[in-house]
């Protein structure tokens, strides 16, 4: 037995989203993998998690009543078996299995390691992957990604998940994807929201920037979308933009992704900064025709 799922990337509404302020995301075309075989030996799950490159990274036994029997982490190991319990309640948790994972890209990306096992995990116990939004915390629009066939529109309705489909205007097909280097972890982003919550208005406002970046009919709309929307995170938040930081000097525009710091970052006008990016040392450049499922 097979499944997968998609990884994810916020393209606006990112903190806030987490709140009432609805955000566009895309899954992307990376994602992780998760397979079953029966398996006869004293664990009644044994799992081995394989990197982007076939390399194990993580292993571990689990007993039929869920506690661990060996592991290589024990933190992994002990924030697997919560993510386990949807399993082990479902009638799939009774027969003795093998699991192996494998993501096709490199964790550190941080386009959803975490995201995507619930989903595969959901499929496994035959729930909703939004079901899994308590167990893996934020506000839950990684997992819809990690089921959509193509870019979602996502808020928190009264608390609740409202997903809907949506088109993207035509000038993304220009933009490209550049990894910073650095992972941001989802937990420091959370702690950051709560000590800085928006304001409704804000949340309408950033509705509204997310609205209009579905319209942008042309490079000069969208950049000018998304110079507003930095700006409006960076001066509530106290965050250095992008652009003002290690993209100072690239022309266009730089839209940073979900947790401000790390992992990718968005950018306009590729041609023009290729040499710059090339001087400045950043070499993964993914295209949005590459990187969007």
């Amino acid at each position: 037995m097979n499944f997968t799922a998609h990884g994810k990337l916020l393209l606006t509404g990112e903190y806030a989203i987490t709140q009432s302020a609805r955000g566009i995301a895309i899954p992307t075309s990376f994602g992780q993998h998760l397979s079953l075989e029966s398996h006869e030996g004293p664990e009644h799950v044994l799992w081995e998690a394989l990197d982007h490159e076939n390399q194990t990274w993580f292993t571990a036994g689990f007993a039929r009543e869920g506690h661990v029997l060996h592991t290589s982490s024990e933190a992994m190991a002990q924030k697997l078996q919560a993510f386990l319990a949807p399993v082990r309640l479902s009638n799939n948790w009774n027969a003795s299995v093998r699991v192996q994972t494998k993501v096709d890209f490199p964790i550190l990306w941080g386009l959803g390691t975490s995201s995507t096992l619930c989903a595969l995990l959901a499929q496994w116990a035959k729930v909703d992957s939004l079901s899994y939004r308590e167990l893996h915390g934020g506000s839950g629009y990684d997992l819809a990604c990690a089921q959509a066939t193509g870019a979602i529109s996502y808020a928190l309705i009264d608390g609740e998940p409202q997903v809907l489909r949506v088109q993207l205007p035509e000038v993304l097909q220009s933009v490209i994807f550049v990894y910073r280097g650095a992972k941001q972890q989802t937990d420091s982003s959370l702690k950051l929201i709560g000590r800085k919550p928006f304001s409704r208005a804000q949340c309408e406002e950033i509705t509204q920037l997310s609205e209009a970046f579905l319209r942008a009919n042309s490079l000069d709309e969208l950049e000018s979308i998304i110079k507003q929307h930095e700006l409006l995170i960076a001066k509530h938040l106290g965050l250095e933009r992008a652009i003002e930081g290690p993209f100072q000097g690239i022309h266009g525009q730089v839209k940073s992704l979900g947790g401000w710091g790390g992992d990718f970052v968005m950018l306009t006008r590729f041609e023009e900064n290729r040499q710059w990016l090339e001087t400045n040392g950043f070499n993964t450049i993914i295209p949005f025709e590459t990187m969007a499922l």
